[in-house]
């Protein structure tokens, strides 16, 4: 059965299937040097490689410890939802934790769509899985991936220096944190 979480009325995230595939590589294609600039692994991708990875994420999903989730975006109520991006939902039981990562369309860029997907992976991550810890791991440079950790309220733990091999260059990166106690507290203030 096909792993489905309802954001709102414009964004679900779906599990990614090999069905989705075709759809899926070409969003990545259209999009490479835009999240290319960020992203190291978009640059080596293939078709085959894309569908190893779908069947590898969903036996992840089958075994408790990974999904990656299509975002499907519907510009109003009656509009047919399309996928415009990918969210990712790697847990480390041992010490309760997640580690989220996303990338975007760049048409679909500042309307608050990875944003929300994140609130929402956040709630399933403290409130189903029970979690300790959301974390999320940015190119320093990276303001949009950045801003969405800080609008949504992380604590920016530091910046590890050299950590990212990107286009030739090494970069820094940002690691932000989010435990279940400061949801709770964030959650009750509301």
């Amino acid at each position: 059965m096909t792993f489905v979480l309802r954001v709102d009325e414009q964004v679900q995230l779906r599990q990614l299937e090999e069905a989705h595939l075709d759809e899926h590589f070409l969003l990545l294609m259209k999009n490479k040097h835009f999240i290319g600039v960020w992203e190291p692994w978009v640059n080596a991708i293939s078709y085959d490689g894309q569908l190893d990875y779908v069947r590898y994420m969903q036996d992840q999903q089958a075994n408790g410890i990974a999904f990656t989730c299509g975002i499907w975006y519907a510009e109003s109520h009656d509009a047919a939802y399309r996928l415009v991006g990918n969210v990712t939902y790697r847990v480390s039981r041992d010490v309760r934790s997640t580690e989220l990562g996303y990338w975007l369309a760049e048409a679909y860029t500042h309307r608050g769509i990875v944003t929300r997907a994140v609130k929402t992976l956040m709630h399933h991550a403290f409130e189903t899985d029970n979690l300790n810890r959301v974390l999320i791991r940015a190119a320093a440079g990276n303001t949009a991936s950045c801003a969405v950790a800080e609008r949504l309220g992380f604590h920016l733990d530091g910046v590890i220096r050299g950590d990212l091999r990107l286009n030739g260059d090494t970069i820094d990166r940002a690691i932000y944190t989010m435990l279940a106690a400061d949801w709770r507290s964030a959650q009750s203030g509301l």
